[in-house]
Formats: C-alpha cells, structure tokens, sequence
C-alpha cells in the first residue's frame, strides 16, 4: 500500500534547542539549570528533547516536570538525572513514590508538610533527597506563606539526608518596561529576599550537618572578621571569595537584625535587580547590559547569606527571571518556553533576544481557486474579497492544533520554486484546513510548503494575531501532526 503523502508536519530542530540551552548557561553563568519539560516538552516531545539535552555541551543540573506521571516516565529514560516535580504530591502514596524514585517534590502547602513528616522516617532511599519549599511571594497561585514555609524549613532541616531549596515564581516580570511591572516584581523580590534570609537562619541553626560548618563559620568570623568560602556549585562552577560578616556568632540570633547590619544584602534583589533589566534592544544583558553597580549588589548578596553559615540554596527564576532580570539567577534556574525559541516577553520575540525556533510547523496547498471581488471566504463569512483574488487552501486547522482564533491577516510563509513569500490567513480557521491570499504569489502551486510558524516566522508572532502566547501554540498541536526530528545527537 502506497504511504500517503504527509499533510501536516512539525520538524524539531535539536540544534537549536542546544543553542537556546547555551544562551541560558551563557546568561547564568554560575546557577545550576533545570530545563522544563513539562508538558510533553511544551508540545515538542518529552522523551526527545531530554535525550538530545542530555547529550548537549552545555550540561543541566535536572530536568523539571508538572505532574508525577511524567516524573516516572521521564525516569525511565533519565536515570542519573534529579526530575523536579514542580506541581508536588497530593497524598502519602505519591509522597513515597517521589522519595524511592529520586523525584524532588515542590512542597507548596502545609498538609504536604506532615505528609513528608509520616514518610521519611520509612524512606529507605540512600543519599541526599532535594526538597524544594515553595514561598508564595505574591503570584498567589501554589506557595506557602511566610510562617508556613518558616515551620517547613524547621521540620525538614531535622533530616540530615534532606536538602530543602528555598524558591519562588516570578508572576510578571516579563514586561519590566512596564511601571507595573517593575513594581509588582519589586515587591516579590523583597519578599522572597526577606523570607529567604529568616529561612537561611533557621537551616543554619537546625540542620545536622550544617551545626558545625555554622558553628566554625561563626568562629571564624568572629576572629578574622571575613571568612573564606570556596565550593562548587551544582552548574559545576568554582565560587570562592572573601565572604562579608553577617556577625553570626549565636546561632539563635535573629535574622531581622543580622540583615539590618548589611544593608546591600538587603537591597540587592529589590533595586539591583530592577536596574538596566534590558541590555539593549535585543534583551541581551550581557556584560556590557549589567551595570557594574548591580553587578556589586548582587554578589554582596551572595556573599552575606554563604557567611550566614550553609546556605539553603535558592531558585526564583524561570525563563523571563533569566533574560531580564540577572540578581534572580541566584542558584538554580528553570528556563522553560525560552528552551524551545519563544521568548516570554511582553515586548520582545524570540530572534530578539537570541533564541531560536525549535519547532517549524508546516503544511501543504491542496487547492488553489479563483474568487471574484464581493464573494467570501469559509465559515460565517469572515472575509470577503475586495478584488479578484487567488485563494490557497491549505491542508491543516484545528483540528491539527492550528488556532482557530488566528485572525484575518495571521501571517504565513509560502515555499515556492521562486523563493519565500509572506501571505495573510483569510476567513475563519475551520477542523482540517485554512485559506490564505494567494493574490501576490503567481508562482505557487499545489503541493507547495506552507510555514505556519517556525525559523522565519516566529511562533511568537502568529500567537498575537491569535490572542494567545506560543506556549499554547506549542502545546495545541496534536497527534494528527507528524513529528521529525533533526539533529538529535551532536
């Protein structure tokens, strides 16, 4: 039987997906990276894209995944890997089954806390498990409040094989031209610094392996007034440098009044990181995008909390923390969207900001009519010609994952034998095809490659004429598209 002819396709590029991960250690140097991918890779495929990750120069610390279903199946592939479970567990079972499996929760709320409290005394698992306490700072969507996250640390820190991470999710700080946004983001950043500095204290004081490196770091602080600290950190960085006294010679002295004695440490994530957070038109904050200042607040604020004794490390970036705003890399990331060439900025596409397309959607013209001036195009007649008019019908709708919202003049790219042409969507998206204005292209034919988004059109894009954003683009497409993968190994 003959095999028929492909209709619609998606071809992910791994290249590029390895250059979008490189742009992420380029931009956080010394944080460890955990690339989502979650939602079967945002629509790209799960189990591709963690095998051509892992098989990247650039190296991640883990992979960071939305439900425990896909943590088991992503370990079954990933074996020497962390797999942060980003939505947590809801009950005893799936507690359990993250601590024997070596899948780092998200604790986000306090009945979460006794769960863990009633499996980790029956955990044979051996080695350090990661639990990851989530501080809601303003998003208001999964978190802990202050207190709450406080008594987390306090139980968890009795564990000697547990190492809680303190983080957070920024809510809006992808338009951070946008007085609102910068304000909003502010507060957050306060709060989580504030939070973070009490909790530090707290893991300083209760945690079994971290009493003695506390006791010493106070000791040494005390006599030298600077201590020296040189480690390496999970992205395999070296860090090492004269670390500011926080005078932390009693270990129950309060956190509030230590970091009222370091006012840069204080100020380092709520003004330095709100200053210069585009670097220039591209969003690239390379050296020359953060200012030396910002850059002084910053490792102020590193170096205060590593003297405050061992640090609970901190992760409150994900991809939009991760291009604008440096002081939130701290030490662990989650690039998300960026990893697969969109960007999450309100006033910046993907080719902006040095990311490119990992995914070109494409389709084929399956028909090619002539329609005279005052005739209309699909259903309810969205459209109708004010001239004569070459209308190409194409091969892919909704039903595909195409948006059905895409508005009159969505633009697509048309492959013909005379080159690549720009051609405006008209009438309503409907189940299995689109129409589009042939009227400017004499030279397409039928069986000719229409681009719906990808490398020359960003998916960024197509996703403001459909009022939507390119992760949903990227996850609506569904299993009538056939998938082909290039690149996969280096």
């Amino acid at each position: 039987m003959p095999t028929p002819t492909r209709r619609a396709w998606a071809t992910i590029d791994c290249n590029a997906l390895r250059h979008n991960l490189a742009r992420v250690r380029t931009l956080c140097p010394a944080a460890a990276i955990y690339a989502v991918i979650k939602s079967n890779a945002y629509g790209h495929g799960m189990a591709q894209v963690a095998q051509a990750i892992t098989s990247s120069a650039t190296p991640v610390a883990g992979f960071a995944v939305a439900t425990l279903e896909e943590a088991l199946t992503l370990r079954t592939q990933v074996h020497d890997l962390p797999i942060l479970l980003l939505n947590g567990f809801v009950d005893a079972d799936e507690a359990a089954l993250c601590l024997q499996q070596g899948i780092e929760p998200v604790v986000h709320s306090a009945y979460q806390v006794s769960l863990l409290a009633g499996c980790l005394p029956q955990s044979k698992k051996q080695g350090r498990q990661r639990i990851w306490i989530k501080f809601n700072s303003g998003m208001n969507r999964l978190g802990m409040s202050r207190t709450e996250c406080l008594r987390a640390i306090t139980s968890l820190a009795q564990h000697p094989h547990i190492e809680p991470i303190f983080m957070s999710h920024l809510a809006y700080a992808d338009d951070m031209d946008n007085p609102a946004s910068k304000s909003f983001t502010a507060k957050q950043l306060q709060l989580f610094q504030d939070t973070h500095l009490k909790a530090q204290q707290i893991f300083a004081d209760t945690h079994p392996n971290s009493r003695d490196t506390h006791s010493k770091n106070s000791r040494d602080t005390h006599l030298n007034g600077v201590s020296q600290d040189s480690q390496t950190n999970e992205g395999g960085q070296e860090t090492a440098g004269n670390l500011q006294s926080l005078q932390d010679t009693h270990a129950n002295e309060s956190l509030e009044d230590e970091s009222l004695q370091d006012t840069h440490a204080k100020k380092s994530l709520h003004e330095g990181s709100l200053q210069d957070t585009h670097a220039n038109e591209g969003g690239h904050d390379t050296e020359a995008g953060v200012s030396s200042h910002q850059g002084q607040l910053s490792q102020d604020m590193a170096n205060a909390v590593r003297a405050a004794g061992n640090r609970l490390k901190r992760s409150l970036a994900a991809s939009a923390g991760i291009l604008t705003l440096p002081s939130t890399h701290l030490d662990l990331v989650r690039p998300g969207v960026m990893l697969y060439g969109s960007s999450p900025l309100a006033r910046q596409m993907g080719p902006a900001c040095d990311l490119q397309a990992v995914m070109t959607l494409s389709s084929r013209l399956i028909a090619i009519n002539d329609v005279g001036a005052g005739e209309s195009i699909g259903y309810n007649a969205t459209y109708t010609c004010t001239s004569d008019s070459r209308i190409g019908v194409v091969s892919i709708g909704y039903g595909d994952g195409y948006p059905r919202s895409a508005e009159n003049a969505t633009p697509v790219l048309v492959r013909t034998a005379s080159g690549i042409h720009r051609c405006p969507l008209i009438g309503r998206v409907s189940m299995d095809m689109i129409t589009i204005d042939l009227s400017a292209v004499p030279a397409a034919q039928i069986d000719d490659e229409v681009v719906l988004w990808g490398d020359e059109l960003p998916a960024d894009e197509v996703a403001r004429h459909a009022n939507t954003i390119a992760y949903e683009l990227f996850c609506k497409v569904t299993s009538r598209v056939n998938f082909h993968y290039e690149n996969m190994e280096i």
